[in-house]
């Protein structure tokens, strides 16, 4: 966990940072954005800097896993539809497939969309802030570090693993 204040971290993840706009942690916050609960079991405190600091920033998995089903999408692309019907939609996409779209909007409810309604698809730019360390004083981002990396579970030891297959 990095060094700083907790409490005043967790005070600028709700407050001035706007974090929890658009990222839910512990069932609080938005929904436009992943959910941070477990964090700092999913990221290592590098990877989370860098997704608050820099505007190229990539997350690699570890290139070993073969998936039995393909995951909803975890691009949280900004996009904006224009529906035949005339109508717009802003938010972020979540999953699509040849046949439809499904999206978080501005609004915070889920549309699921039929291609078949759809005019046009434009991706805007991320709605994600790269500048935390622009926007916070030196000690606010400190203390909101100190709050996110404490956010999550460890991963089990091999050992505890193995003695559960075991049960």
């Amino acid at each position: 966990p990095s060094p700083g204040n907790v409490a005043h971290g967790e005070e600028i993840f709700w407050g001035k940072g706007e974090c929890g706009s658009c990222h839910m942690m512990n069932g609080r916050g938005g929904l436009k954005g992943p959910d941070l609960t477990n964090i700092a079991g999913q990221r290592k405190t590098p990877a989370i800097i860098n997704a608050l600091t820099k505007a190229q920033h990539r997350l690699y998995g570890d290139g070993g896993a073969h998936l039995r089903a393909l995951p909803a999408m975890d691009t949280y692309d900004a996009v904006h539809i224009a529906l035949k019907s005339g109508g717009t939609l802003d938010g972020v996409l979540l999953n699509q497939d040849s046949y439809s779209i499904q999206m978080i909007g501005d609004d915070n409810e889920l549309h699921l969309l039929d291609r078949a309604q759809i005019g046009s698809i434009t991706v805007k730019p991320t709605l994600m802030p790269t500048d935390y360390d622009k926007r916070l004083t030196k000690e606010e981002f400190a203390d909101l570090m100190a709050f996110l990396t404490r956010q999550g579970r460890t991963p089990p030891s091999a050992l505890a693993e193995r003695g559960n297959a075991n049960d």
